[in-house]
């Protein structure tokens, strides 16, 4: 589970420190160069952002009766979602996930 942006930019989470409330993200040029290895003239970027929102959307998650993994991740996503610019961007699943 990702995000997109305007210009096709592919986000994907990556770590989530609930202590600081931060949800780290890469930023990939596409969806496509995400899903493989990065060739020697590919990057990535890393960034993180602070949630405010991120406990709330924990404490919702807990009872989902998902996997910790699973709640801490979608909670994230959905922190993230509430945060400029990532609000506005597209949702996107990657390929095998549900």
């Amino acid at each position: 589970m990702g995000l997109k942006n305007t210009n096709d930019c592919y986000y994907r989470i990556t770590h989530v420190d609930v202590p600081d409330s931060r949800v780290h993200v890469e930023l990939f040029e596409d969806l496509a160069i995400s899903l493989r290895p990065l060739t020697r003239f590919e990057r990535k970027l890393t960034d993180s952002i602070h949630c405010g929102n991120l406990a709330d959307e924990l404490a919702e998650m807990a009872d989902a009766g998902k996997s910790i993994r699973d709640n801490l991740w979608t909670a994230a996503y959905l922190a993230l979602k509430n945060e400029p610019p990532y609000r506005e961007m597209e949702d996107v699943f990657e390929e095998g996930q549900p």
